[in-house]
């Protein structure tokens, strides 16, 4: 293939057979199969065009250019006249210059078709009429090898001659466009002269061309805003630049920024006033919404919201000095930005506050030599000057000489802050100084003036006063801080600025600072004579001398050893004896002895602690020791049943403090409770008569020792009534009929029963039956209120006898008032007595 020919987009694709059909048929029935082989260099030679088969191969020489070539494309048919005639040109030579585009593939390639596809540029001199009659073209399939016979050959003739349109021989490529709101559009029918479309390929556009835009939508600047549209050409041939491989790009970007906006308000008098409002105007076209921002510089100080044309912007902070300026931002479709307005600038607002001036102090009074210092603070809310020609007029040559000085602690427009101080010297005492100052503002304001005096008294040559005391301090613990003052002489110059206290001779790990010795003592206990000096401005000096006494830490303790109580028989241990021992501080005790024994009750003796201080010093405490009797006393004392109204036997009580105790307690040593009543306890016994009713009382018995050790027992006492206690025996008694025997004659052991004890018959027995046996009860009644029956028999007699009643007591020789004592059992019986009994006698009625 001739190098200078043009062959573009060659490539080579497989085709599979999905249906019964053949080439013939058209590719209905086929469909692309692997990769497609692009040639880029189409007159080289390419290796391993398909994915997979080896053998595949590009040959840009592949066709007949000789006749020697006609086999390897022919076969058998190499003398076919036709196809030899679709080798040769017009004059039946082989070409010089021709096309022969030709691939060999492997067996693996076998199964399926290729399709070449290629754009090939023909001789520019070729008319339509000769390409039809000698445009000779064929496609050949054949086998490789000189033995092989297959060859498939297709061809033409002729060829048909197609012209290209005129549209991608000159494309157009829309431009971006910038305008502010209200600028000429520019020709809607023109584009190329309004500037909004160019030759894409930087040439001229042929005549003939007609210009629309797309929607019938041409440029506008009505609005702020970013805005596309798409230019479209027509072609004298009809083509169009939005044909399919145009090559143009009709589109077309205008941006159209706002109007250069204005700031309305005016801002005379406002420079450093704070949350102003600003007016802007915006013009026409902007939307609501948009946003616009006043700058002081490149500074955002506000940002305001537009309404119509025109927009309200806030500055929270104070407006500047400095130019402002205004700028509106539209985002529609895009955003866009005006330019910045014409500046404005804030002007300050007339000055007419006056400036403040003070001065700290107002007057001072300082001895010969000594410095007075004050201070002027003047501000002001503009520029404030300090105006002190007063204070250079009097006391300049000072400054000069350095006996005063002119500090400036602060200076700033607004405030300045001076120190001033000056060196008295003898020529000043006695003498009045005053110093006026002013301070005054650029706009001439003025400050009330201030006034500074000072008085200056003759020189002081006495020494200051200290006051501190001496203490009696502790080794190796931290003092109680010994406070150190001086104070200068009325009228004095005041002590020294450095160092005014001096202290020495200090015991060792104390020291003097901030007005205090502190410290912990560390050397041996002593005495230490302590020189205090005292220094004013003058150099008047003081000397005190105070004693520090450093005693050791056994000095400063006093321990003592309260006594310790044990059990008896309790093994005295070395803690219970430390414990004892109080008042130690940061001593550590060691017991040295104590006490071996514990069995006997009382004092056991004394246990000797060492206590040792951190210092070293030491010093012993003795500890009392007692032995406390914990055994109760033993209590020997039995129950006892005794009767009711009868005094009682005694009931001993035996009480006995255990061996090695301390004996019984002096003062009731034994108590007894619950006794019943009537009984009491006294003595070692319990004595008395029951009074109460019978039943069974505990009685408690508590003996206590003199170490306060108790023991409780507990008896009882049962109180029984005379009826339990007694036991009445009954007898019978005969009577004659009728007679009213005596109930006390049935019983008869009257004399074992209490006095007092009365008889009586529960029912008195019926004796009018002579010779009969009556049985009755006898009532025995005791003095305590208590009673039993007796059952007896009273028999009947038939012989005469008669009832003896027991007379009452009488008194001896004391005549006796007559009293019944005997009745007969019969009626009309006369009684008769043998002899008188004690001088007593019973007449015949008894």
């Amino acid at each position: 293939m001739d190098s200078r020919n043009i062959v573009k987009d060659l490539g080579f694709t497989r085709y599979e057979n999905i249906g019964v059909k053949r080439l013939s048929d058209g590719t209905n029935g086929f469909r692309p199969y692997g990769n497609t082989a692009y040639i880029s260099n189409p007159w080289a030679q390419k290796n391993d065009i398909f994915n997979n088969d080896r053998i595949s191969f590009y040959d840009p020489s592949s066709g007949v250019t000789r006749d020697s070539q006609r086999w390897a494309v022919f076969k058998n048919n190499r003398y076919d006249s036709t196809l030899n005639t679709l080798t040769k040109d017009k004059n039946g030579n082989y070409p010089n210059l021709s096309y022969y585009l030709g691939v060999r593939i492997g067996p693996s390639n076998l199964p399926y078709a290729v399709h070449m596809h290629a754009k090939i540029k023909l001789k520019g001199n070729v008319s339509a009429e000769e390409a039809a009659r000698y445009g000779h073209v064929y496609a050949a399939t054949t086998t490789f090898g000189p033995s092989t016979n297959q060859s498939y050959i297709v061809g033409a003739m002729g060829a048909r001659l197609q012209s290209d349109p005129e549209a991608p021989k000159d494309p157009i490529q829309g431009l971006t466009v910038t305008k502010t709101v209200g600028d000429d559009a520019g020709d809607s029918i023109n584009p190329v002269s309004s500037g909004y479309v160019k030759h894409k390929n930087g040439g001229t556009f042929p005549p003939g061309m007609n210009w629309t835009w797309a929607g019938n939508n041409s440029p506008s600047t009505a609005q702020a805003g970013v805005f596309k549209y798409t230019s479209i050409a027509t072609y004298k041939d009809g083509s169009k630049s939005t044909d399919v491989g145009s090559g143009s790009d009709g589109t077309v970007t205008l941006n159209v920024k706002p109007k250069k906006p204005a700031i309305t308000t005016s801002v005379e008098n406002k420079k450093g006033l704070t949350a102003q409002e600003l007016t802007v105007n915006v013009g026409e076209g902007v939307p609501d919404g948009s946003t616009v921002k006043l700058y002081d510089g490149d500074k955002v100080i506000g940002t305001g919201v537009t309404k119509g044309q025109t927009a309200v912007v806030t500055v929270k902070d104070a407006l500047p000095g400095r130019p402002i300026t205004a700028e509106t931002i539209v985002n529609n479709g895009g955003t866009v930005t005006s330019e910045r307005s014409d500046a404005v600038t804030p002007t300050e607002a007339p000055d007419t506050q006056a400036p403040t001036l003070t001065i700290t102090p107002e007057n001072q009074t300082v001895a010969e030599g000594e410095k007075v210092t004050f201070t002027l603070t003047a501000r002001d809310n503009k520029v404030v000057k300090i105006i002190a020609s007063d204070f250079y007029a009097k006391y300049g040559d000072r400054l000069f000489s350095g006996k005063a000085t002119n500090t400036n602690v602060k200076v700033t427009d607004t405030e300045k802050v001076t120190i001033i101080t000056i060196t008295t010297t003898a020529e000043d005492v006695g003498k009045p100084h005053t110093i006026t100052f002013g301070a005054e503002d650029e706009a001439g304001n003025k400050a009330n003036p201030v006034t500074f005096t000072f008085t200056v008294t003759a020189a002081d040559k006495t020494g200051p006063t200290i006051t501190a005391d001496g203490a009696t301090v502790t080794k190796n613990e931290a003092i109680q801080p010994i406070p150190v003052s001086a104070q200068d002489n009325a009228g004095g110059v005041g002590l020294r600025d450095n160092n005014p206290i001096e202290v020495s001779n200090l015991p060792q790990g104390l020291k003097y600072e901030n007005g205090k010795i502190t410290g912990t003592p560390t050397g041996n206990p002593g005495t230490s004579r302590v020189t205090i000096k005292a220094y004013d401005k003058n150099g008047n000096v003081t000397t005190e001398t105070i004693d520090i006494v450093v005693q050791a830490q056994k000095d400063k303790y006093n321990p003592v050893g309260e006594p310790l109580t044990v059990n008896q028989g309790q093994t005295i241990s070395d803690d219970a004896v430390k414990a004892k021992v109080k008042n130690v501080g940061p001593g550590t005790l060691t017991v040295q002895s104590k006490p071996t024994s514990t069995n006997t009750a009382g004092s056991a003796g004394n246990a000797v602690v060492k206590v040792t201080y951190p210092d070293g010093s030491s010093e012993e405490v003795t500890v009392p020791v007692t032995v406390k009797d914990v055994t109760g006393p033993t209590i020997t004392a039995n129950g006892a049943t005794v009767t009711k109204n009868e005094p009682i036997s005694p009931i001993k009580v035996t009480v006995a403090d255990n061996e090695g105790g301390r004996g019984l307690r002096e003062k009731n040593p034994v108590e007894v409770t619950g006794l019943p009543a009537g009984l009491t306890y006294k003595n070692g016994q319990i004595t008395g008569t029951p009074t109460g009713n019978p039943g069974a009382s505990q009685v408690t018995i508590k003996a206590y020792d003199k170490d306060g050790a108790v023991t409780t027992k507990t008896i009882t006492i049962t109180v029984q009534d005379q009826a339990s206690k007694y036991n009445p025996k009954g007898k019978d008694q005969t009577v004659s009929k009728n007679a009213v025997p005596a109930a006390a004659d049935s019983i008869s052991n009257k004399q074992d029963l209490p006095k007092n004890t009365s008889y009586s018959w529960e029912k008195a027995p019926d004796t009018s039956q002579a010779g009969k046996t009556v049985p009755a009860v006898v009532i025995v009644s005791y003095p305590d209120g208590s009673s039993e029956r007796v059952p007896v028999n009273v028999k009947v007699s038939n012989s005469l006898s008669g009832t003896v009643t027991a007379p009452s007591a009488v008194k001896e020789k004391t005549p006796v008032t007559p009293t019944t004592v005997v009745t007969a059992n019969k009626p009309g019986s006369t009684i008769t007595t043998e002899q008188p009994v004690n001088g007593l006698t019973v007449d015949g009625e008894g």
